[in-house]
């Protein structure tokens, strides 16, 4: 009897439900006793079993040793898949006698084992199409060459590398220039290989031989930029000699390119160092950014003119993005030559970059009045005013917004959103009269709307203006008209008490710690996920609010109220921590996390600073409040007029060509909402598309999600996925009781889980996750993870859910505080 095969009989207890095996141990310690003996049919064996364990075998049993028996008594291979046979057998068992139940389990596994027999051979076929799309090109390659080179006789047989070193024994001098440009066209080719190491590795060997011949070629290190990241991917999946020596190789070239890159540069700053391109090269080899290169290069290269130098150094840092650094610069510029236009433009431009339309209004407008003929500083002027005028609309500012407007229009009259925007503003004034506020509105959109006449958007809203009108001129001022209805995508209605936090020396205006405050905050959800935030709507409720109350509101619902003091700061640190300092506290939690935090009074802010504790002030606390809340509502602000907006921003042709199709458009909102949701950023937009193109259209949506989710620059932002949190995997039983409640519906997957088995599910988690700062839950099966987000979300909202193939290869769950269901 053959000993491997008992050892699989084990083994296949795992891969079916417990339910369809139950395999007892007495059985498997039977075979282990008769496996010397020597047995020559399947029922001999069945009646030595049977008496090593005085009892019948179970159905289920009978499955397991017959499955093998053909191995069990002899030394020969099955001739089957043991798999099929015995999904076969239980099919015909149960056909009868079993239950609903395993049924269903049956059913579960025969669809699981498709999918994976069809996702295998969907990358089989692609894989075997870019293998098949190369072998064309290659093929028409050698094609050409045969009709155009001379050296089609080295390229016609053999494999790609003995071609290749028949190409580069050909000394230098016998090669004419068709010779030199049929071997960089072949290089190119061979770069295009997705499947093929040899192919990548003979375009890497003939890429090395042209470099040394000719080094100036551009052509060159674009071909080894493009076999690199391939050969780097191989290396880490499958390593070879030939790939390593390929890396190291390139790894020498880079270096040679980069001494030789020096040279180039240090000579053409000796020849021409006012040159912006010059700098430009200079600064990015990357070894000349230190103060003392760039006051070097300033005292050798620009004495006497050393305002040029911070100009041009200013340049460079806008055209690398540091805008902080390029404003820095343009200000030392305009220190040392304080009437030269061209600088202050310039300073205003940086601004624009850094959202700061104030500053910038006034770079420009110095440049405006030293130069009134520069038709650029004129319109880097009026397009600060109209930015500052979608502050003052964002605030509600609506008087303001009008006055920015109109002075943008004022220095340029051409531009026809000015006028458009100017309407919008026109059109929520609500006093002294609404009938002059919508004709307002109505001349600046026709003034919009004669300036650019194709415009759609123009002249549905004119006809809207002028039904606004019409229904003024028949019912006339009266309440009913008087406001119309207006959504406020985001607003705080606040307490009398705390006016003196949220508004500055006029009504209108914000103080200026909640306007930097709501700015910074702003930035920091773009920054973070990639949402624009539409602006604040601050509300003073002098009425029916008591002292130090708050309501944050979304579209217009309120979603929470929170209380604040004048005379009490939040602290972040957990509440021992606090105690050891002796210090009374209220007991709160950050709402930013969940995590613990304490109210600390007015007498003791000065030993909590002194113990080096940060304190939060009671705006600080709304805005932090704020922020989270608009955290758990960033689909909201994620529509498809958002999304459309991303996709025409982007640079790729293949991307911003999605915003021509509604229906792409509309499977792309639902597909990054579904990212949001889960405050995943969406950050890398390009790749996130780029990925729905290749998957829209056959794969659903919940699939194109969980591998977004994979994507290395989503994956390494994703919540929870950071050594910050404590990794709780849940338990082989508790995914079992998931994923028997998961059911399908076409081509979703939902929830359907028993309430008494929800609450015991919820509480295994609460139980587990009581005890534990900052958690996060690890699931082993993929498939589970986004139901068991939407069993939790609701009683832990700050509580990831994360799969075990997401985790940073650094991370691990913490075997200690396993979820199992109770």
């Amino acid at each position: 009897m053959n000993r491997g095969a008992i050892d699989r009989i084990e083994a296949q207890q795992s891969k079916l439900a417990p339910e369809l095996w139950n395999v007892q141990e007495d059985l498997i310690k039977a075979l282990r006793a008769i496996v010397d003996q020597p047995l020559a049919s399947e029922e001999e064996l069945f009646q030595q079993l049977k008496t090593k364990i005085q009892r019948e075998l179970s159905w289920a049993e009978r499955q397991a040793v017959r499955s093998q028996a053909f191995e069990l008594v002899s030394d020969q291979k099955l001739p089957f898949d043991w798999t099929d046979k015995i999904l076969s057998g239980i099919r015909r068992s149960m056909a009868g006698t079993a239950t609903e139940e395993l049924r269903e389990k049956l059913e579960q596994l025969e669809k699981d084992l498709d999918l994976a027999e069809r996702n295998l051979s969907d990358l089989n076929k692609q894989k075997q199409i870019l293998i098949t799309q190369f072998d064309e090109r290659y093929k028409s390659a050698l094609d050409l060459i045969s009709k155009t080179s001379r050296l089609a006789a080295l390229c016609d047989e053999g494999t790609p590398q003995e071609c290749i070193d028949r190409l580069v024994a050909i000394p230098r001098r016998k090669l004419d220039g068709n010779d030199v440009e049929t071997m960089i066209v072949l290089a190119e080719v061979l770069a295009l290989a997705e499947s093929q190491p040899e192919y990548l590795i003979a375009a890497m060997r003939l890429a090395e031989h042209l470099f040394e011949m000719i080094p100036e070629s551009h052509r060159i290190p674009a071909i080894l930029m493009d076999v690199l990241p391939k050969l780097i991917e191989r290396e880490k999946k499958e390593p070879s000699d030939a790939t390593g020596r390929a890396l190291s190789r390139f790894e020498q070239i880079l270096n040679e390119c980069n001494e030789r890159w020096k040279t180039i540069v240090d000579n053409w700053m000796q020849w021409n160092s006012h040159n912006f391109l010059v700098l430009y090269w200079y600064l990015s080899i990357g070894e000349y950014t230190d103060k003392q290169s760039l006051d070097r290069i300033r005292d050798e290269y620009f004495r006497g003119e050393e305002h040029v130098f911070e100009n041009l150094l200013g340049h460079v840092h806008f055209r690398l993005w540091h805008m902080n650094d390029a404003a820095d610069a343009y200000d030392r510029a305009i220190a040392l030559k304080g009437d030269e236009a061209r600088y202050y433009f310039n300073l205003g431009r940086a601004l624009e970059r850094l959202r700061d339309w104030q500053a910038a209004r006034s770079a420009f407008s110095i440049a405006h009045r030293l130069n009134p003929d520069q038709v650029e500083y004129l319109e880097g002027l009026a397009d600060a005013y109209n930015h500052i005028g979608y502050q003052n609309f964002a605030y509600g500012e609506y008087q303001d917004a009008i006055d920015n407007y109109r002075q943008a229009i004022t220095l340029c009259r051409e531009v026809p959103t000015y006028h458009a925007n100017l309407s919008g503003a026109w059109e929520q004034v609500k006093e002294p009269s609404k009938h002059d506020a919508i004709a307002k509105a109505i001349e600046s959109m026709d003034n919009a709307h004669e300036l650019a006449p194709d415009n759609k958007k123009y002249l549905d809203t004119l006809e809207r203006l002028y039904a606004q009108k019409a229904e003024l001129d028949l019912y006339g001022q009266c309440e009913m008209v008087k406001f119309y209805t207006c959504v406020t995508p985001v607003a705080v209605e606040y307490a009398s008490n705390l006016n003196d936090l949220i508004r500055g020396q006029r009504e209108s205006e914000l103080s200026p710690e909640a306007n930097e405050g709501v700015a910074a905050m702003r930035e920091r959800v773009r920054q973070q996920f990639g949402v624009d935030i539409p602006g604040i709507r601050w509300r003073h409720n002098d009425i029916d609010l008591p002292d130090g109350t708050y309501i944050i509101m979304v579209n217009e619902i309120p979603l929470v109220s929170g209380n604040v003091s004048h005379d009490a700061k939040l602290c972040l640190q957990p509440v021992e921590r606090l105690s050891t300092l002796g210090i009374k506290n209220k007991d709160t939690i950050d709402p930013m996390n969940g995590d613990e935090a304490a109210w600390i009074n007015r007498e003791h802010w000065e030993k909590v600073e002194a113990a080096g504790l940060e304190l939060l002030g009671p705006l600080d606390y709304i805005l932090r409040h704020l922020e989270s809340i608009l955290q758990k509502n960033l689909t909201v602000f994620l529509g498809h007029q958002e999304v459309t907006n991303l996709l025409e921003e982007s640079l790729v042709s293949d991307i911003s060509e999605l915003a021509k199709s509604p229906e792409k458009v509309s499977a792309l909102t639902e597909i990054l909402q579904g990212l949001v949701a889960e405050k995943v950023p969406i950050t890398a937009f390009d790749d996130l598309c780029r990925f729905f193109i290749d998957n829209y259209g056959h794969k659903t949506a919940e699939y194109i999600i969980e591998e977004m989710r994979m994507l290395s620059k989503v994956r390494e932002k994703l919540p929870g996925n950071s050594e910050d949190y404590t990794l709780l995997p849940i338990g082989e039983d508790f995914e079992k009781v998931l994923a028997k409640a998961v059911v399908e519906t076409g081509s979703l997957h939902l929830l359907a889980m028993e309430p008494e088995i929800c609450q015991n599910a919820l509480t295994s988690v609460r139980n587990v996750v009581s005890g534990v700062r900052r958690a996060a839950l690890v699931v082993h099966e993929p498939s589970l993870r986004i139901h068991l987000r939407k069993l939790v979300e609701l009683e832990f909202p700050h509580l990831p859910v994360l799969s075990q193939r997401e985790l940073a290869e650094e991370l691990s769950p913490d075997q200690s505080h396993v979820v199992n269901f109770r």
